[in-house]
């Protein structure tokens, strides 16, 4: 299946025709389809809790973790590792890890409290966020050695005042 984009042939205004985009490689979209099954695992355990179905929710979870364990490496593997399929699998990140299990939480044993269970909900989908935001800064920091380029860390120490 060819996609086509328009373009003017001869720079006559108004006359535009239609040519062939290139076919994209398997090997470059692998990888964000295994990211985007991830975020539908993270969507639907949201439902899933929504429904009172927790233990379900928890295997979406689960199942969206183990996604995310595999499409970096099939990005590697496959060497066809892009900006996008980063940004793409950050947002899956906080969808599946900071929002999904804040909401099951919120579901399942804190709305009980009302606001301050709701709030404690925010909480963490935030310090995710906030987590994730300082992991991808840290990935553009030119100072960092190579090697540490592809760790999440969990700390780092402060320098002395």
């Amino acid at each position: 299946m060819a996609l086509f984009q328009p373009f003017d042939p001869d720079g006559v205004p108004g006359r535009r025709q239609l040519r062939p985009l290139p076919p994209v490689p398997v090997r470059l979209v692998l990888p964000n389809l295994i990211t985007l099954l991830a975020l539908c695992a993270g969507l639907t355990s949201i439902r899933m809790a929504a429904e009172q179905q927790f233990a379900l929710a928890i295997v979406f979870i689960t199942i969206a973790a183990a996604l995310d364990g595999i499409d970096g490496r099939m990005a590697r593997f496959l060497k066809s590792t892009s900006r996008f399929g980063a940004e793409l699998d950050s947002i899956t990140d906080f969808l599946n890890f900071g929002v999904a299990p804040a909401v099951l939480m919120y579901l399942w044993a804190l709305e009980d409290l009302k606001s301050l269970g709701w709030i404690a909900a925010l909480i963490f989908a935030i310090c995710a966020a906030l987590r994730l935001a300082r992991f991808n800064v840290a990935l553009d920091n030119p100072e960092q050695p190579g090697w540490k380029a592809g760790f999440f860390l969990a700390c780092r120490r402060l320098p002395a005042p």
